[in-house]
């Protein structure tokens, strides 16, 4: 829908204005107008991608790995607002991407997710990719000490990453690894 006009006012200040569904503007179209020049139409288009939400995933994760900017970066930061539906699909480009500025992006979207809860990226510890499994650990690390909630989970990915090493459970030198608790017991 780029260009077109509805009187004075391009259709995307209208949609945006008048409620309309995006249907009646179209996601591709609004993924488009985050390459606009006016810094009003972006915001516009970008406001109506997260209000479209889950819907709108697909799309901006399609122009998160096409790179090219200011769509990309713009679309991550969609992707941030809409939250819990984006976490798959953004962990899924993590793991495939081989371009660093799409695995910079991914990551960054990635771990400022704004989702309900941060108990949603325990399952991305297991994830087959290590590069989720350290965004994942990276986002209770930013948690301080609200992230001590995770620490099992936490644990669980290290005794992962330490029994797929040959010497599963011992650091080379003959002795076991213990977790202790922070009192100091197992």
């Amino acid at each position: 829908m780029r260009g077109e006009q509805v009187g004075d006012e391009p259709a995307y200040y209208l949609a945006a204005q008048v409620g309309d569904t995006v249907s009646d503007v179209g996601v591709l179209g609004l993924v488009e107008q985050l390459g606009e020049p006016d810094p009003g139409a972006r915001q516009a288009a970008a406001d109506a991608l997260a209000a479209v939400g889950a819907d709108a995933v697909a799309s901006l994760v399609a122009a998160l790995r096409g790179g090219q900017a200011p769509v990309a970066g713009l679309s991550a930061r969609v992707l941030m607002r809409i939250g819990d539906p984006v976490l798959g699909p953004v962990a899924e480009t993590l793991a495939a991407t081989a371009d660093p500025e799409v695995e910079r992006l991914a990551a960054w979207t990635f771990s400022n997710l704004q989702v309900s809860g941060k108990a949603a990226y325990v399952s991305a510890l297991a994830h087959r990719s290590p590069n989720v499994r350290a965004r994942a650990a990276y986002v209770f690390q930013q948690m301080r000490q609200h992230g001590v909630a995770f620490v099992p989970a936490l644990a669980a990915l290290l005794t992962m990453i330490l029994c797929q090493r040959p010497s599963c459970g011992s650091h080379g030198h003959g002795q076991s690894w213990t977790i202790l608790d922070s009192a100091g017991t197992r």
